[in-house]
């Protein structure tokens, strides 16, 4: 690369990175106040959306020069709320199937302040799907935890119907 060119790529990268910066910078104070607001309210459960999905196959044949093995692997990102440090925080969460139709296993997970750009750049659109997601799983909690109240207060009426009938006497 001649000093020109040198110079052609530095003038892009002044140019194109204040603009990057700020992007990066509102999607940053984005989630920030989503997490903060979802902290205030004591949202203390896990959710998840994807929004990546590969699968990759790679074939190293003999005439290749190569072992005659081969390999696939599917892979998937998800944006997750879930406990991190102690306190419940948006993630980005990395699971491989090798091979693929197998069971998903956790290969990686990082709070949002610690992803690469690009990774942020890919699952920011998915922050409103997942506080939907967030939602619908603080629902189904909530009517289960309905539910066994419900049965708490029928078994505890029954109990109580007796401890008087006992006292009664």
């Amino acid at each position: 690369m001649s000093d020109l060119d040198l110079s052609s790529a530095i003038d892009v990268l002044r140019r194109i990175t204040p603009q990057l910066n700020e992007i990066i910078d509102r999607h940053n104070a984005t989630v920030a106040a989503t997490e903060e607001t979802l902290q205030a309210i004591g949202v203390g459960l896990r959710a998840e959306v994807q929004f990546e999905n590969h699968f990759e196959e790679y074939v190293n044949a003999v005439e290749y020069g190569g072992d005659d093995r081969s390999w696939s692997r599917h892979w998937i990102s998800l944006l997750t709320y879930r406990r991190h440090s102690g306190a419940y925080r948006i993630c980005v969460e990395v699971r491989w199937a090798d091979p693929p139709g197998e069971k998903w296993v956790e290969k990686s997970f990082l709070p949002w302040e610690q992803l690469p750009r690009d990774v942020k750049l890919r699952a920011f659109p998915s922050l409103p799907l997942l506080v939907q997601e967030i939602g619908k799983e603080a629902q189904m909690l909530m009517a289960a935890a309905e539910e066994v109240e419900r049965q708490i207060a029928a078994d505890n009426a029954a109990d109580l119907a007796a401890f008087h009938a006992v006292i009664d006497r």
